[in-house]
């Protein structure tokens, strides 16, 4: 075995006991693409290191033929049933998608399932990933401590060195997600506040998703979104920018004025912030998403949805800080 894969299997196999607890005798069922096959055959290695029984499908074929037709693999819901675990390497494909239920997509996010979406891809290897099994050991324990924490609270404050200075109520109307599906590296809160309650200015200086911000064009002025009982009132910034920002609200119906996310990263793995194509969920920021989601409790994602990145963010629940300029403060997450 050589050193690469010597280190992405020991990776691989810190992903399987972490993230899946997986144990002798389970069954680990593969989704891969042939480009990344290198990294599906370090989980089934790791998989018979640990005494559990690999299964790899390659799904090449089905993805640019039957997949493209609307037709639903039935034997991947077959042997997504009867399988132990699953792992979907590099993100092949989402579990909801490949059901025929694409709309369930963000319940897989969550990590409720014994499914992940392994974070690995061509030109990015695991191999160069600075993680410790203590490290990759703390991100589920300090979601799951957030989230309870978020639970009791009414209200949160969210402020940055950049001028955020935004305020959401929590509560009946409100909901929280752990999205702990995106492993080894990758734990949020994924908060869906009270609609109507959020008030305040969002001043994104880092990346944006949907093209509006790119990760390319952070040396211009950041965007500034004002928000007003719920909905996003106006926004001011780099002209490119806000007209881009414009379009994107206008493009949804109804237009994605709502805020439809807040979300809290929980992962401190540096290496993390190697994988975000986007340029969105480093460690030590938050995202705020407008959008147009109208199933405030059951999904994180509206038909239309931009995160936009927030550098070095100061969090209060109940104005109590539990996050300062981006790092976690309070005993029980740090």
């Amino acid at each position: 075995m050589d050193n690469d894969m010597t280190r992405d299997v020991e990776i691989a196999r810190m992903t399987l006991e972490i993230c899946l607890d997986a144990k002798p005798g389970e069954t680990v069922l593969i989704v891969t693409r042939g480009a990344i096959m290198h990294y599906a055959r370090a989980v089934s290695l790791a998989a018979a290191e640990l005494g559990a029984d690999p299964i790899i499908m390659v799904l090449d074929e089905y993805l640019s033929g039957g997949f493209k037709q609307g037709r639903v693999l039935k034997a991947f819901a077959a042997a997504l049933e009867q399988a132990d675990m699953a792992v979907s390497v590099g993100w092949c494909v989402s579990f909801g998608t490949l059901l025929g239920e694409p709309e369930k997509n963000d319940h897989w996010l969550t990590g409720r399932e014994r499914a992940i979406y392994l974070m690995c891809a061509k030109g990015k290897p695991m191999a160069e990933w600075n993680a410790t099994a203590e490290e990759l050991g703390r991100i589920r324990p300090r979601t799951m401590a957030l989230l309870e924490m978020l639970e009791s609270t009414q209200q949160v404050h969210v402020t940055a060195p950049a001028g955020t200075d935004f305020r959401f109520g929590l509560g009946e109307r409100s909901a929280m997600h752990p999205i702990l599906a995106i492993a080894p590296l990758y734990g949020e809160v994924a908060i869906t506040p009270a609609h109507g309650s959020e008030s305040g200015s969002i001043v994104v200086d880092m990346a944006t998703q949907m093209g509006v911000r790119p990760r390319d064009e952070l040396d211009r002025e950041p965007l500034r979104i004002v928000v007003q009982d719920g909905l996003v009132a106006d926004c001011t910034g780099d002209p490119g920018q806000v007209k881009r920002f414009e379009e994107y609200v206008a493009s949804g119906d109804p237009p994605a004025r709502n805020i439809d996310e807040v979300g809290i990263v929980t992962t401190t793995v540096k290496s993390n912030d190697q994988w975000w194509r986007d340029g969105c969920h480093f460690t030590e920021t938050l995202h705020i998403a407008p959008g147009n989601k109208s199933l405030r409790s059951e999904v994180v994602h509206g038909a239309r949805h931009m995160d936009g990145q927030i550098s070095r963010p100061t969090v209060a629940l109940d104005g109590n800080v539990i996050m300062k300029d981006g790092k976690f403060v309070h005993e029980r997450l740090v």
